[in-house]
């Protein structure tokens, strides 16, 4: 049987778009914090104009939950932008998750 893989490698290669085809630098990742609960891993990618945010939190109860944002360099207010988040119990719904919000991106991203 082979290795699952890992949080990182799925949103690397299902974003991979954002570098080959946007121009951003990354994935920049974090593992936070050192207690077990809750924790979770962050994968940043950066451009001049926005930095992307991609992070999977594992919490007590089983809250675990993708999540992703993003914040302009112009914005004024310096706030984030949250563009999804999913609730994930299983592999398959943390890999749907990032796919919904690789979708929520490519609208993000796209002109109107």
């Amino acid at each position: 049987m082979g290795k699952r893989p890992s949080f990182i490698e799925e949103v690397s290669s299902r974003l991979s778009f954002l570098v080959d085809d946007q121009g951003f630098a990354g994935p920049e990742t974090t593992e936070w914090p050192q207690h077990a609960f809750p924790a979770g891993t962050r994968l940043r990618y950066h451009r001049s104009d926005i930095t992307i945010e991609v992070a999977h939190v594992v919490a007590y109860m089983g809250e675990n939950y993708v999540e992703t944002r993003c914040h302009r360099k112009d914005d004024e207010q310096g706030g984030w932008i949250g563009l999804g988040s999913n609730t994930t119990h299983t592999g398959y719904q943390v890999r749907r998750a990032i796919d919904l919000q690789a979708d929520a991106i490519c609208r993000y991203l796209s002109p109107t």
